[in-house]
């Protein structure tokens, strides 16, 4: 609200951009919180952040405006060869 009063921005256009971020966000926490419930330790935690990572980018992958913005960073975009995916979306 206060966005929009003070800058014009609508609430539906920041949520259309962040959604995909929110989504992979929270399947990365419920899948965390699950993880930390198997075991613990110091070396169970750091795997526990290693494959929250791993699942917060094939949750972002699996959605087609996650994929866009990943597409949007270098690095990603040559490891897992996205270039495709700005291509095609231009085209639409």
């Amino acid at each position: 609200i206060i966005l929009r009063i003070a800058i014009g921005i609508k609430f539906t256009s920041i949520l259309k951009n962040v959604w995909p971020s929110l989504v992979s966000s929270a399947i990365m926490t419920a899948a965390g919180m699950y993880l930390r419930t198997l075991l613990s330790g110091v070396l169970w935690e750091f795997a526990t952040i290693l494959m929250c990572v791993v699942i917060y980018a094939a949750a972002m992958l699996l959605i087609p405006a996650g994929r866009k913005q990943l597409a949007e960073i270098p690095f990603v975009r040559k490891v897992l060869r996205l270039n495709d995916i700005n291509n095609n979306s231009k085209g639409e």
